[in-house]
């Protein structure tokens, strides 16, 4: 049983307060993690950078996350890690009407879904709480020519599942994006003009759509509070994914 083996594992580790240290970035003040969790019922949305395969990252997420509901009347738990067409299969799970194995099979759980993520999912089940499947569906990213009609050549039924408009990120977003793949040439294809936004390189499409769905959260969940969680570069600098909700959002509270 995961339940049982993740509990057993983390009864064995040490208090996150001893392992974790919290500071507050523009002052240097350390903060408790409970200092942080009050902090964090302030905003509208909040942006839990993490990196992917650190078990104390997903501690800390799964800690906030209870947290804010505690604090919090409504809170709106959003994952990069599931892709906007499976989000039917993610609501029925949440609201019991299939079982794990049916939800596993139709959603396209990353590898390490079941010690990383399932932890939040399964308090999110037992909450009644909503979750969003934020990121752009990898199945249609190689239907995508911008030179034949962009998304706007998909399919009806398709274009539900992308971005109403996609914003451009700012060059100081690329040129992190190109050092941090430049040892991988296959992935990084003809070298883009300087002045070319990029809208349709699959990170501008990640970023527009998980930014898009943190707008679509606030405005369907009037009150709540949006956690989105998405690997760290995606909200570094106030860029990628963050600023793309400050673009669909300037007016709202984001951390």
């Amino acid at each position: 049983d995961p339940a049982s083996v993740s509990s057993e594992r983390d009864s064995n580790l040490p208090a996150l307060d001893d392992v974790v240290s919290v500071r507050d970035g523009r002052t240097g003040e350390r903060l408790s993690l409970d200092a942080l969790f009050d902090r964090l019922t302030r905003s509208d949305a909040v942006f839990l950078g993490e990196t992917h395969i650190d078990e104390t990252t997903h501690r800390v997420e799964l800690a906030t996350y209870a947290a804010l509901l505690e604090r919090k009347k409504k809170v709106v738990l959003a994952l990069e890690m599931f892709e906007r067409d499976v989000q039917p299969a993610l609501d029925d799970y949440l609201a019991h009407r299939i079982d794990e194995k049916t939800f596993l099979s139709r959603s396209r759980p990353w590898s390490n879904y079941t010690t990383a993520y399932r932890p939040m999912i399964e308090l999110a089940r037992e909450k009644s709480a909503p979750v969003v499947a934020s990121n752009f569906p990898a199945p249609l990213r190689g239907k995508l020519d911008p030179d034949q009609g962009g998304l706007d050549a998909l399919a009806p039924t398709e274009r539900v599942f992308t971005p109403k408009t996609l914003l451009a990120n700012t060059p100081a977003y690329w040129r992190r994006v190109d050092n941090a793949i430049r040892g991988h040439v296959g992935m990084m294809g003809p070298r883009p003009k300087p002045e070319d936004p990029r809208l349709y390189d699959t990170q501008s499409l990640w970023d527009n759509t998980m930014g898009e769905s943190c707008a679509l959260a606030l405005d369907r969940n009037p009150g709540a509070l949006v956690l989105h969680v998405n690997g760290g570069f995606h909200s570094e600098y106030w860029d990628g994914t963050a600023r793309q909700l400050r673009l669909r959002k300037p007016q709202a509270h984001i951390t």
